[in-house]
């Protein structure tokens, strides 16, 4: 016999056990950053787009990105201001926000 939708047993999420919460935070984790890639990667330069990757998903320091890229660690810092700019944009106008928590001097 299959289960029908009525006969579920249904609990409200502030009483859910806290595996089951952590499961779905991972899961919207997972949805919101697969999200945010594709419209980044439609948005943003490449060298934007590798620079936020590298430093915001892989947590690299300017330095390692500018190694790791041939260029120099202002170049960094300039591509991450300027992916920041058009994130916030792009964000903006479909009534989000994005708080950044690194900043725009070296880590």
């Amino acid at each position: 016999m299959c289960a029908t939708r009525g006969s579920l047993p249904r609990r409200p999420l502030d009483r859910a056990p806290s595996a089951d919460l952590e499961q779905l935070d991972q899961v919207l984790d997972r949805i919101v950053v697969k999200r945010f890639i594709e419209v980044a990667a439609k948005r943003l330069t490449d060298g934007e787009f590798r620079v936020a990757f590298l430093g915001w998903f892989m947590d690299e320091s300017d330095e390692a990105i500018a190694k790791a890229l041939g260029t120099t660690v202002k170049t960094i810092r300039a591509h991450r201001c300027s992916a920041k700019k058009k994130i916030n944009t792009f964000a903006n106008r479909d009534g989000y926000e994005i708080t950044f928590t690194d900043t725009d001097v070296a880590r």
